[in-house]
């Protein structure tokens, strides 16, 4: 008895249908579409490059990546390696005087994103037009302006992921395009996070099409060799606690932020294209066999999950932020990404039956492009100031790199979320300085920020853990004045024994005064003759402890 031939699938093309079912109504001049999209995707890139990221400076991730992070560290409980390599690979190449370079992949990055989303558009038998349309409305994703014109790990781990997806959707074996699906895979999860979600929709797409041998194939190794990882680098960080409330909360502000991402900050126009998808969706599973939509919307389907995982991961990694983090620019392009296929397939089967819809869903479609570029042109000034906050903050620190009395291990510019310099060193700058990727600032800082400058790198902020006496603790209800010496070390916390919840000490020098948190480091290394100090709680009514240390 000759064995049984393997079942293929075969996906019916759109002009037929499939058995029983009405063949789809076809938008006039297809051919043109995937033109019109690259010709999109060329001003899209100019406009992201010349207009709206002229003056774009380095930020916080960017310095950590480039000169703080060993290859193997996760960064914010990322596994960074690939990103990390890509910046020490620019840095080497450009160094630090200008940030266009870092800025190029950053933007060819993202079309790269909106080029393989419309492919898996059209690998899902949407009609040219219609994803054309679809992928083009997200070149100008306002919301996403952190991802599409500086830092591109996110982007970076979700482009990658999207490759594996489109190397494993194929019918039958091939070993050379599986193994370069895994390839691209292990790259994703070696980037950001985010592969790590993607990785896992791949599986879905997978299984749904071609088994659980083939996705486990695709999967298995992955998130072994991510295991590995994790139990060695042991990621640090904080975690949200389980808390239904919250977690339901989280969720609602996810789908909150798509649709006012997707509708350019309109939530009537979001709705609108959210009830689209809902209805194109439903008449989808209505006109074809569960065996057509496992071959045709497969791929759909698995980023679909992957929207859905990265809702319900990021909350345990960021949800102690609250949740307008979860509606925040950054969370949001990732989410409308994954669901964008899945709104094509849905206009579509609505266009398909009905070719009258074409102008309320397409319209819509185009008409949050003119309202992402307007929002772009608002916020490039806000962008450009901070930046060039951001370039006083280097011109003020750069007198010191040649002053012998400030240790290597100084970090100078601390600063909040998403600003200052992170955890970068002096040594780094230093070193990029005696080899030229570090030219002198043009423009001198002023009086204020050379002020601050002194202060954050006299009082060099560290983790290091140094002894404490209880008997040289105080608690500050009331400024305490102290004077300091080249060499003290100083503590600060909610508790003199403990490391609590993150605080802000607020310190005043003769000169000027600075705000530190003591989640960047808890203690003060004076390295720079600062004379007297007044340290107080930058709470108001919460009082602090202040300990004198011994190293």
């Amino acid at each position: 008895m000759s064995p049984k031939a393997p079942e293929t699938l075969a996906v019916p093309a759109t002009r037929r249908g499939e058995a029983g079912v009405a063949p789809e109504a076809q938008l006039p001049g297809n051919r043109w579409a995937p033109g019109l999209l690259a010709a999109a995707l060329a001003v899209g890139g100019f406009l992201l490059l010349a207009v709206f990221g002229e003056g774009q400076w380095f930020s916080r991730d960017d310095w950590q990546l480039i000169g703080y992070y060993e290859v193997l560290q996760d960064h914010n409980q990322h596994w960074s390696t690939v990103t990390i390599v890509a910046y020490r690979a620019l840095y080497l190449v450009f160094g630090l005087n200008s940030y266009v370079p870092y800025q190029i992949v950053g933007v060819l990055v993202h079309l790269l994103v909106v080029c393989l989303l419309f492919l898996i558009m059209r690998r899902a038998r949407v009609q040219p037009w219609v994803a054309a349309i679809a992928a083009g409305s997200f070149i100008l994703y306002a919301p996403g302006a952190p991802l599409l014109l500086s830092q591109f790990q996110m982007t970076l781990g979700l482009s990658l992921g999207l490759i594996q997806l489109l190397l494993a959707d194929h019918d039958g074996a091939n070993r050379t395009r599986d193994a370069l699906a895994l390839g691209a895979g292990l790259l994703a999860i070696m980037t950001s996070g985010v592969g790590v979600a993607v990785v896992a929709g791949v599986g879905v797409a997978v299984l749904l099409k071609r088994g659980w041998l083939a996705a486990t194939i695709q999967t298995l190794p992955l998130a072994v060799i991510y295991l590995l990882w994790w139990t060695q680098a042991a990621p640090g960080g904080r975690t949200a606690r389980f808390d239904l409330a919250a977690i339901v909360e989280w969720c609602l502000a996810s789908l909150e932020g798509v649709a006012l991402g997707l509708g350019g900050s309109y939530l009537l126009i979001g709705g609108l294209l959210a009830l689209f998808t809902v209805v194109g969706a439903l008449l989808t599973l209505r006109r074809y066999s569960l065996a057509t939509l496992r071959v045709r919307c497969n791929a759909v389907a698995g980023l679909s999950i992957t929207g859905l995982l990265l809702v319900a991961t990021t909350y345990f990694g960021r949800g102690f932020f609250g949740s307008t983090e979860a509606s925040s620019g950054r969370f949001s392009y990732l989410l409308v990404a994954c669901f964008l296929p899945l709104i094509a397939v849905s206009f579509n089967e609505l266009i398909g039956r009905w070719v009258w819809t074409a102008v309320p869903t397409l319209g819509l479609l185009l008409l949050v492009v003119p309202i992402h570029f307007a929002a772009l042109v608002d916020g490039t000034p806000g962008r450009q100031a901070n930046s060039a906050t951001l370039r006083q903050q280097l011109a003020a620190i750069h007198p010191f790199l040649a002053d012998s009395q400030v240790p290597d291990e100084v970090r100078p510019w601390i600063g909040r979320r998403g600003t200052g310099m992170g955890e970068l060193e002096m040594g780094f700058l230093r070193s990029a300085s005696r080899t030229d990727r570090l030219e002198a600032p043009t423009n001198p800082a002023g009086e204020q920020t050379r002020e601050q400058a002194t202060t954050r790198i006299g009082l060099a902020q560290q983790r290091a853990i140094f002894g404490v006496d209880p008997a040289d603790c105080q608690e500050i209800t009331t400024p305490e004045i102290r004077k300091t010496n080249v060499g003290d070390i100083f503590r600060f916390s909610t508790n003199p024994y403990l490391r609590l919840a993150p605080m802000d000490l607020r310190i005043e020098t003769a000169d000027t005064g600075i705000t530190v948190r003591s989640e960047l480091g808890e203690y003060l290394e004076v390295v720079l003759p600062l004379g007297r100090v007044e340290f107080s709680s930058a709470t108001p009514g919460r009082s602090t402890y202040l300990c004198r240390t011994s190293d």
